[in-house]
């Protein structure tokens, strides 16, 4: 999960004029490790745990809240 990407989303999703958006972890449905490494970057790993930070704070700076 890369931050600036993830703010980047967050940003679009306010521009759209949403108010709300909801985080899911859907990476128990990927079985290709070359499209996503779950060992690393699946939920609880830092990498998803950096993820939803950024999306957090990017969501608390824009007024969107999470649900």
């Amino acid at each position: 999960m890369r931050p600036d990407e993830i703010r980047r989303e967050i940003d679009q999703i306010a521009d759209a004029g949403f108010g709300g958006a909801e985080i899911a972890a859907v990476h128990h449905s990927v079985a290709d490790s070359a499209v996503l490494d779950t060992a690393h970057h699946g939920w609880g790993s830092a990498s998803w745990v950096t993820g939803v930070e950024a999306a957090l704070a990017q969501a608390a700076r824009r007024g969107i809240t999470e649900r």
